[in-house]
């Protein structure tokens, strides 16, 4: 039995441990390692930016909707602001018009001043309401 043991242990003598394809291994490792970290880290940041995007714009603020919709209104009506001083409002769109052709007419009238062009076919109106305390 102990020629046995010898035999067992003549071929369990440890061969050389190749030192620089540990060293390769364990830097391979290395840098796989930190990929897998960089590469989670920047996955999870926009995953968190998405969230916080999804939460942000899909809250509805009532407030902020209410006081864009009065707004809307007051720039779409026709309505009284002083009666008394006779300052009312008017759509901006019919505002924007008003003024657009008001001062076109200006433009015409300045160009027939100077002798640059013919009298305009259309006189401008301006519409002043009836103040009512008057009647």
């Amino acid at each position: 039995m102990s020629e046995h043991t010898e035999t067992a242990v003549e071929t369990m003598e440890p061969e050389g441990v190749d030192t620089v394809m540990v060293l390769i291994m364990g830097a391979v490792f290395s840098i796989v390692l930190f990929v897998i970290i960089v590469l989670l880290i920047a996955w999870f940041r926009a995953s968190e930016q998405s969230a916080i995007e999804t939460k942000t714009y899909s809250t509805r603020n009532d407030a902020l909707v209410n006081l864009v919709s009065d707004q809307k209104a007051e720039l779409e009506l026709y309505g009284v602001v002083d009666a008394k001083a006779g300052v009312f409002s008017i759509p901006i769109d019919v505002a924007i018009d008003l003024i657009a052709s008001e001062n076109s007419f200006k433009a015409q009238m300045d160009a027939v001043k100077n002798g640059a062009g013919d009298a305009p076919a259309a006189t401008a109106v301006t519409v002043v309401p009836k103040d009512e305390s008057r009647s």
